[in-house]
């Protein structure tokens, strides 16, 4: 009579890592019983689930785990220059901006856990390159009542953001300690997989370099609709072409333009953007087939495009 959902903020065409681990206290229901059975059920909207290492052990000491929360990834980031700003996975030094770190954590140990903290680490290929921290959230949570959650309201680094000083590759990792006692000592260290961003000497997208997914006339329609990218400026800027990366299966023939508005200009999803907003035009024909870059030149005469 009990069930569990598991992966349930996992949207469709997506996955968990291959190294994905999952775990839930069942003392409530299977404590005291002679037989036990488990049953796992396929109830999703891709193809296939792989499941592998199953096992039943006792519940812990002192555990948590990183985990989503109320709609929230187990982990996240935001992008300056304020709350609300377009999340970028790549921008310029000379549109730098500071970025504040989060995360969830779930205690799932019989013991309650105290001091809690995220610590995070910054490095590029050459080593560290800085530290923050969040506040230390000293009261217990956890212990024998079930799963307690930290949440990304309280494992943040809002107060102490941090800011890139240098172009290139940046990676960062999660950590977050904890104590068995109020007193010290230390029960519990979690670190996180590898994220990344880049600190470009030129480019600024929502992308993290990677081509990830892609859109096309059953998602857009085949009426001249549209999709919209906002990319906020921390300092004036000059913009001399829009890339696009088209996909493998992209029909030669399509007509596309790229406009630049102010984005004050946006009026809403269905109503779309003020067209005395309207910066500058550009327009393209496709005629590749096989994928790769379509450039959109916004330059003048050779001279590139004021945004202020």
């Amino acid at each position: 009579p009990y069930s569990i959902t598991y992966n349930g903020d996992i949207s469709v065409n997506t996955a968990t890592p291959n190294n994905d681990v999952e775990a839930r206290d069942v003392s409530n229901w299977v404590a005291g019983q002679s037989q036990v059975q488990i049953r796992f059920r396929f109830d999703g909207d891709y193809y296939f689930w792989m499941l592998d290492d199953i096992s039943l052990q006792p519940v812990p000491k002192f555990r948590a785990d990183f985990g989503a929360w109320g709609g929230a990834p187990a982990f996240d980031f935001l992008v300056g220059p304020a709350a609300g700003s377009s999340k970028l996975g790549r921008f310029t030094l000379d549109q730098n901006r500071d970025l504040a770190f989060d995360c969830n954590a779930i205690s799932s140990g019989s013991a309650p856990l105290y001091n809690a903290q995220l610590s995070m680490e910054v490095v590029d290929p050459s080593g560290m390159v800085s530290t923050v921290n969040s506040p230390v959230v000293s009261s217990a949570w956890g212990g024998g009542m079930g799963p307690d959650t930290l949440t990304y309201n309280d494992l943040n680094t809002n107060a102490a953001p941090w800011q890139p000083s240098s172009n290139g590759l940046h990676y960062f990792y999660y950590n977050l300690t904890a104590d068995s006692t109020m007193a010290g000592g230390q029960a519990l260290s979690l670190r996180s997989d590898r994220f990344e961003f880049i600190v470009s000497d030129s480019v600024m997208s929502l992308d993290g370099g990677v081509f990830s997914n892609s859109l096309g006339t059953p998602q857009l329609g085949d009426d001249g609709a549209a999709m919209t990218s906002r990319i906020d400026l921390t300092a004036d800027a000059q913009l001399w072409n829009v890339k696009v990366d088209l996909s493998t299966l992209t029909v030669p023939g399509g007509f596309m333009e790229v406009a630049i508005y102010d984005s004050s200009a946006f009026t809403g999803a269905t109503s779309g953007f003020d067209p005395n907003g309207l910066i500058a035009t550009a327009q393209q024909t496709v005629n590749n087939a096989s994928g790769g870059i379509i450039t959109f030149d916004m330059t003048t005469n050779g001279v590139p495009l004021d945004l202020m």
